[in-house]
């Protein structure tokens, strides 16, 4: 836990990274409107050797980490986010059917009633939430490409931003001008 608030402290000044370490995969997000970082880690447990992803809540002023929210690693990459403001957790859990995916899903940690939000994707490599919305980089099944992807909470709708030829590379938010800011690049180039 110690290393782990060195690793938060060195970090805290970039929007988004991660970093794979080992066994454990971190991934950060820093929402600077409410000053704290939320962190998703996974690691092996000793016991019985599943892995285990966590959602975390670094608070920069008090510089406090608080573990808010465990699951069963059964994503492709497993990522998370939570939104302080809303108390919800939004995490990637794979769909077991015969046509699988990733999916994306939140839980109200007031209540701890699950929801899946998607259910046309195959993989989702970001996802961040802001304002009622959930933003996410991730491939549409039977797409070749990753897009920009928005759920709009309140009205319960998904869009995709991208044409067939453009992949998503990475996402940040620009809370302050309220910007979508991505990285993408041509597939046929």
């Amino acid at each position: 836990m110690k290393n782990l608030k060195k690793i938060i402290l060195s970090l805290s000044i970039i929007c988004v990274c991660a970093i794979p370490v080992g066994l454990k995969s971190i991934n950060t997000y820093i929402f600077v409107p409410d000053e704290y970082i939320t962190i998703t880690s996974s690691e092996t447990t000793e016991d019985s050797g599943s892995i285990v992803t966590s959602i975390f809540e670094y608070d920069i002023h008090k510089k406090e980490l608080n573990r808010i929210y465990d699951f069963n690693y059964s994503a492709q990459y497993p990522l998370g986010c939570y939104d302080k403001l809303k108390n919800t957790v939004y995490f990637t859990k794979r769909v077991d059917s015969n046509d699988y995916g990733d999916q994306i899903f939140s839980i109200n940690l007031k209540t701890m009633k699950e929801i899946q939000l998607t259910n046309d994707l195959f993989a989702v490599n970001y996802i961040l939430s802001d304002s009622g919305k959930v933003f996410f980089v991730g491939r549409p099944k039977n797409c070749r490409v990753l897009k920009l992807g928005c759920i709009d909470l309140a009205k319960g709708t998904i869009n995709y931003w991208s044409d067939d030829d453009t992949n998503i590379e990475a996402i940040a938010l620009d809370r302050k001008n309220k910007k979508v800011i991505v990285s993408a690049y041509s597939d046929k180039e």
